[in-house]
């Protein structure tokens, strides 16, 4: 059974065991009042308790320096893929957000940071297969845990729907790429044990996740790992030495899996063909789309990218109109290219991208020569070749976050300590004991404000939702000016998410209502102008930022200084002459001006968007409201009946509208944005 570190190791061995055995519980942990909490809680978590690795770490090789990491060929790669990364984020269009990142997908400079410590760490302190049984054998501890989650959201799922299929990882897809790596972790565990009990254990283990993968809606994982059973035959014919039959076949089979691949990948761009319609049908016309823009985007800034996380900018900067059509999947907005080498290529150009294939060439040909070289279980090589083939194809439609990239390093990691340690060792720990001493010491005093800047800060300052359940103005507005400012981690997601709240505050209240808080109101719009001025200024093509920013100054202009409104025109027509294809940047504006009594200039405002893709049926919607504010009852009649005609599944959209009054100014000015 699993047992707690040796009680003669050395302090500081024991706890950073005990710290990398808490980090593989992190599948399990979130705390919903969070902002994106299935995932936020998670990179929080996992950065306390590496940063606490880190410095017991640092002490460790102070004291005992056989410790000292020596570099490997995968270490040698993971280092030039970190660097890569600084570079990409340095020279980026927006540094500041690539090493912060958001709260929506965490996976910025300074969580690959935090993964760097926990790959150095367990490749230098797991050496042998006895520690890497207990780590695996763990996973799949957590991995059961996971699962049964799963289970009991099935079961009721109305208590559980805010999971969407992703148990503790809060989306299907996600949940999908966790079970790869769970099922890696218990077959891992079959091959490797040393007893029958917990051979068992790992074979039964594998079985249950793969029959749980399949039940997901996680299609890319379920058909890569498909492909990777396959693969695992073909690789385990070859690996039979005396059967000449077995070799051919395993060569047939991989041969068949790789024209397989490059066909349907060829034919997913062929429209019409059999896998284009079947890839459409299955994950939307939006990805295609998206796929295109992304490589748009790659080839304006081809070297070193756009940066990390910067995939946003990039995506608005190559918009394409047909975004909100049902023709290209009815989404507005992609935050990720749903492909791992195009997101790659995209944030950290083409030199990104070679760093990242030579981890996986770097990992594969590492434990492929500890095979020959030190007798390995066969099914060591055959495993980590499967799972790692099965992770890449399944990235080719989706992207990472923090836990899989987390995974990810973890076998990178066994692999590393799979390898002959060259006599290098890294620089910064080669020296004299008082040397590491010091380093040690001067990383222990600042482990405080780490953990505050990294964790408990950013768990302090991302609870939007205190604004929204404050009940008192008082209670509001100091929630308000530490959400909208407070730790960089997911502070323009914090500022947009709150202009909102803002907006809906303000609408719903009476004339009267406002009249009574119109000191806490124009309070409010001031904290809120403020901080999203602060993102705009950093990030001019930030469209939402944009459009939310021109919201408060319309709100602060309509009910309390009508001179903002050529205040909202600027940040608005500024907007627009970034964004002139994007339907976003034009629907705002024409708000303002219908606010002003501008109605022809907003109806030729919104005519300009319908041009622009007049298959979209949410701009055409717009187009109605527009109407229905500053034209007569006859007009209105007439554009519902054109519209209907054009789009016949508006209807119960286009009766809701029809039934508001004038006055219902919150439900009809929300279609603008």
């Amino acid at each position: 059974m699993f047992q707690l570190p040796d009680k003669k190791e050395p302090i500081p061995l024991q706890c950073i065991r005990l710290g990398v055995y808490a980090l593989l519980f992190t599948p399990l942990v979130f705390w919903k009042p969070l902002d994106f909490f299935f995932d936020s809680t998670k990179v929080f978590f996992l950065m306390g308790i590496s940063e606490v690795v880190l410095v017991c770490f640092l002490w460790l090789v102070a004291c005992s320096p056989q410790w000292r990491p020596k570099m490997t060929r995968v270490g040698l790669a993971f280092c030039a893929y970190l660097t890569v990364l600084v570079l990409a984020t340095v020279l980026g269009v927006d540094p500041f957000f690539s090493f912060w990142a958001s709260t929506v997908r965490i996976t910025g400079v300074l969580v690959w940071l935090h993964l760097g410590i926990i790959f150095f760490v367990a490749s230098t302190v797991f050496k042998t297969q006895d520690d890497w049984r207990k780590i695996f054998f763990i996973q799949s501890i957590v991995g059961v845990t996971v699962s049964l989650f799963y289970f009991l959201t099935l079961i009721s799922p109305d208590q559980f729907a805010y999971t969407l299929g992703g148990a503790t990882l809060g989306n299907s897809t996600f949940f999908g790429t966790y079970l790869i790596f769970a099922a890696f972790s218990s077959s891992m565990t079959t091959c490797t044990a040393t007893s029958r009990n917990r051979r068992l254990f790992g074979t039964f283990t594998t079985v249950f996740f793969l029959l749980i993968l399949f039940s997901t809606t996680a299609q890319a994982a379920a058909l890569a790992m498909i492909g990777g059973l396959i693969l695992a035959v073909a690789l385990w014919c070859i690996a039979i030495k005396p059967f000449r039959t077995a070799k051919r076949i395993g060569f047939s089979l991989l041969a068949g899996l790789v024209l397989l691949f490059v066909v349907s990948a060829f034919q997913v761009f062929q429209p019409g063909s059999y896998f284009n319609e079947w890839f459409i049908e299955r994950s939307s016309g939006g990805r295609l789309a998206v796929w295109s823009v992304a490589w748009e985007a790659f080839q304006e800034r081809p070297i070193l990218g756009w940066g990390p996380e910067n995939f946003p900018i990039a995506f608005f900067a190559h918009y394409d109109s047909c975004f909100g059509s049902l023709e290209c999947g009815g989404e507005y907005w992609f935050d990720r290219a749903h492909n791992k080498i195009l997101d790659t290529l995209v944030e950290m150009g083409i030199v990104g991208l070679v760093a990242y294939l030579v981890l996986f060439v770097t990992a594969l040909w590492s434990i492929w020569r500890a095979y020959h070289k030190k007798g390995l279980n066969a099914w060591v090589p055959i495993l980590v070749f499967t799972f790692l083939a099965v992770y890449f194809v399944q990235n080719l439609a989706e992207f990472d976050v923090t836990i899989t990239s987390f995974l990810f390093v973890l076998v990178l990691a066994y692999v590393s300590t799979q390898e002959d340690r060259s006599d290098g060792r890294l620089a910064i720990l080669h020296g004299a004991g008082g040397v590491r001493g010091i380093l040690a010491s001067v990383a222990t005093l600042a482990l405080p404000f780490t953990l505050f800047h990294t964790v408990i800060y950013p768990i302090m300052t991302n609870r939007t939702d205190l604004v929204a359940t404050a009940t008192t103005t008082t209670q509001r507005l100091a929630a308000y000016e530490v959400n909208s400012g407070g730790s960089p981690i997911g502070v323009d997601y914090r500022r947009i998410v709150l202009a909102g709240e803002t907006a809906k505050w303000i609408l719903r209240m009476s004339e009267e209502e406002r009249g009574r808080f119109a000191e806490p109101i124009k309070q409010e719009l001031t904290l809120g102008i403020q901080a999203l001025e602060d993102t705009v200024n950093r990030s001019p093509n930030d469209l939402r930022g944009s459009n939310m920013l021109g919201l408060l100054f319309q709100l602060k202009a309509r009910y309390f200084e009508p001179t903002e409104f050529q205040k909202a025109e600027r940040v608005l027509e500024r907007s627009l002459a970034l964004n002139p294809k994007n339907q976003q940047a034009y629907a705002p504006l024409a708000a303002v001006y219908l606010d002003q009594g501008k109605v022809d200039e907003a109806l030729i405002l919104l005519q300009q968007a319908i041009d622009l893709y007049p298959s979209n049926p949410q701009t055409s919607l717009r187009m109605l409201v527009a109407v229905k504010l500053g034209r007569s009852a006859e007009e209105y009649q007439a554009k519902k009946e054109e519209i209907l005609d054009l789009f016949p599944q508006l209807q119960d959209k286009i009766e809701l509208i029809s039934q508001l009054k004038i006055e219902s100014l919150e439900q009809l000015y929300a279609v603008f944005y």
